[in-house]
Formats: C-alpha cells, sequence, structure tokens
C-alpha cells in the first residue's frame, strides 16, 4: 500500500485514540506523540538496517553481495536509538551472521527488529552469494536474499474495542528481497544494490494475511564507493566511503542521500573518524579492535536539513570473527585489515629423465702364458731338406 494510505490509516488511529481512549488526556497525548515518531519514520526515511552510522563495520547489511567478504565466519550485532530525546522514538536492532562456504560459494543471514512507536515490525533474510576470481587482485561478487517480516502492534497501555483499527496494522507479514553487485580491484570497492525488491505492506485489511507485495526493482537503490590506504610500514589504514541512495517512494520532492565517512585506524587496534548524512547531519564514532574483535559507537548530533530534530542519535555495535581464512578466498574485512597475501601455490618439480648408463662389460680374466718347468731341456728340432735330384 502507497505511503499516502498508510498516513491515511495512522491518522485515523491517531483520531480514535484522542476521542475514545480511556485512560485519560496523558495517555492520549503519549500514544499520539509515539504515532508521530512512527508517521516520520514511514514517511520521511524508513528507519532500517540500511541506515545505520557505521555502515562500514558490516557492509552486508547494505549490500548482500559482501555476505562472505570477511574470508571466515563472521558475527555482528548492532543497536540505533534515533531521537533520544523523545519517548517512543524509533530503535532498530540487528544480528547479522555470514561467512564463505566455499572457494566461490557464501551465505549469509539477518535478523532485524525494528521499533517505531507502537509499530514492531520483525523481519529475517537469507542470502546466498558467488564469488569469481577475474585475475589475481580483481573479483566480482554477488548476492540475493530473500525472506519475511512481521508487524505488531505494542497497544498493553490503551483500551480499543475496534478490531478494525487493531487490525490495520497488526499481525500482517510481507515478503522481503534485496540484490547486490560488487566489484573488488586490489583495495578498491565498488557496489550497487537493491535493499527492497518488494514493496513493503505496512497496512493490512485482513486480520492475519501474509502479502506477497509488489516487484519493484527500479524504486530503491544504494550505490556506494571506497578505498583503502596504508600508511606507517602498512600497519595503519585510511579509508573514506561514499553512500549514494535513490529512493523513489518518498514524498518530498528529493528522492536522493548522500552519505560520506572518513575512518582511520591506528595498528588494527583502534579506530575513529566521522560521517555526514545528508539531511540528518554530523556524527562522530570511535571504536577498539583486534584482528577478530571489533566494539564501537557513534554519536550524532541535533539533526539538519529536512529531518531537522533538535534530538541526538547514538549506535553501538559489536563484530567477532571465527576461524582462519583459507586461500585464495577474497577477503575485505574492516575487523582485519592486516594484508595476508596467498602463496602461490606450489608446482610439484618435473621429475629429471632417468640416464640409463650401460652395463660395463665383464672384466676378462688374465691369459697365463704357459712356461715350460725351468731345468727341462727342449729336444732339438731337426730340419727336414727335400731330396735335390741330380741333374745329369
Amino acid at each position: 500500500m502507497k505511503i499516502k494510505q498508510t498516513r491515511k490509516v495512522l491518522v485515523k488511529i491517531s483520531l480514535f485514540l484522542l476521542f475514545r481512549c480511556k485512560l485519560g488526556i496523558f495517555l492520549t497525548m503519549r500514544i499520539t506523540s509515539l504515532l508521530f515518531f512512527l508517521l516520520a519514520a514511514i514517511g520521511l526515511k524508513a528507519q532500517e538496517t540500511t541506515n545505520f552510522t557505521m555502515f562500514f563495520v558490516n557492509p552486508y547489511t547494505v549490500n548482500p553481495s559482501f555476505a562472505g567478504v570477511e574470508g571466515r565466519t563472521g558475527m555482528f550485532l548492532t543497536y540505533r536509538n534515533q531521537w533520544t530525546d523523545f519517548e517512543g522514538s524509533p530503535t532498530v536492532a540487528n544480528f547479522s551472521f555470514h561467512t564463505a562456504l566455499s572457494k566461490n560459494i557464501n551465505f549469509g543471514t539477518s535478523v532485524n527488529n525494528d521499533q517505531r512507536g507502537i509499530l514492531n515490525t520483525t523481519s529475517a533474510l537469507i542470502t546466498l552469494g558467488y564469488t569469481m576470481r577475474m585475475s589475481k587482485k580483481t573479483f566480482l561478487r554477488f548476492g540475493i536474499s530473500a525472506g519475511a517480516a512481521s508487524n505488531g502492534l505494542d497497544l498493553n497501555d490503551v483500551e480499543i474495542t475496534d478490531p478494525a483499527l487493531i487490525n490495520a496494522l497488526d499481525a500482517n507479514m510481507f515478503l522481503l528481497g534485496n540484490a547486490g553487485l560488487s566489484l573488488h580491484i586490489n583495495n578498491f570497492h565498488l557496489g550497487i544494490a537493491m535493499p527492497d525488491l518488494y514493496q513493503p505492506k505496512w497496512v493490512s485489511d485482513q486480520q492475519i494475511s501474509f502479502e506477497f507485495g509488489e516487484l519493484r526493482t527500479q524504486d530503491r537503490f544504494i550505490a556506494s564507493i571506497s578505498n583503502r590506504f596504508y600508511f606507517g610500514n602498512e600497519k595503519h589504514v585510511f579509508e573514506p566511503y561514499v553512500l549514494y541512495r535513490i529512493n523513489n517512494t518518498l514524498p518530498q520532492e528529493s528522492k536522493s542521500q548522500l552519505e560520506a565517512a572518513a575512518i582511520v585506524q591506528l595498528n588494527n587496534a583502534l579506530w575513529f573518524g566521522g560521517t555526514y548524512k545528508q539531511d540528518f547531519g554530523i556524527a562522530g564514532t570511535v571504536g577498539i579492535k583486534s584482528d577478530k574483535l571489533a566494539i564501537g559507537g557513534s554519536y550524532t548530533f541535533k539533526n539538519i536539513g529536512l529531518n531537522k530534530i533538535a534530538s541526538p542519535t547514538w549506535e553501538i555495535t559489536i563484530s567477532t570473527l571465527f576461524g582462519d581464512r583459507k586461500p585464495p578466498k577474497h577477503k575485505y574485512s574492516f575487523i582485519s585489515t592486516g594484508i595476508e597475501v596467498d602463496p602461490e601455490p606450489v608446482k610439484k618439480p618435473k621429475p629429471e629423465p632417468k640416464v640409463v648408463e650401460p652395463e660395463p662389460e665383464p672384466e676378462k680374466p688374465p691369459v697365463e702364458e704357459v712356461k715350460p718347468p725351468v731345468g727341462e731341456v727342449k729336444p732339438p728340432v731337426e730340419e727336414v731338406k727335400p731330396p735335390v735330384e741330380e741333374v745329369k
């Protein structure tokens, strides 16, 4: 259902709570404020995993082609609290797991909980990816995901007897999907992703439903680019990132959003940097890490631009890697930034041809000269002359 229709339903719920709620004016104002944040989250920039400030720690949340890019098994947990000064402000928690199953096949899964006022959305995705090695330092990756999401309403403090209003958002499930492609050339990385292959079904007129949604491959895109620079005998890292989002479903004239980040890592033990997100503001980020563990946080100052709200946003992430990398798999990791060179395959030396040497001839026994015994007298040899005939 379109955003305008979603807003109409939410406005009806707000009016209903305003005039029929039996818990007093204070509770009515509280619920109305919660619905305000729900409207803001849906109508402006939906709170989702692709909007994490520290997207660079786990780029799989932005582009599914990065599943298994760590070269080993990785687990990531991120929590974000937006506009913290207001009760009922949006929060999102994400758990991701991805790994390289083989030389070319990758697998990932992502579980997400998104709380916006009284609306709670839980979703799960499963990703399959493929890595193609084009040259020694060039890789092309692809990933596609499918899953589902479920909506729920938290109305414990509100007494509502109209089932139509409750069922408008509650017990509603819909199909999810995303796809992405990325090119990696040495330390340069370029990607493009479609974060929503299906139109989310936020509102339903049925008590319990599963909506497949409309396939929309041209509504939303995220392009990303980054390059990693090593310095200090390759012990330190400086990496700038740029994200460009296009969302044709937004109601405002501006359908795009630019985001940039610059991060410095020192000795694979400490990182710090800053980010800028158009219409949201500037954030600072800092964290500690080792070769297999990273813990960090970010703090976004008061929003600016289109979503100018005088309230900050904070985020925290914990990431860990398991096992050892097995070459020649492609590796691009924020946690483990050390340069690992795949060893050249060991070539077995060709066996040298055997030289057949001729067999030596057997030695002949020496011929012994037979000598007569000493003192033996040989008989004289008489010369026989032919008879001479006398000529007469």
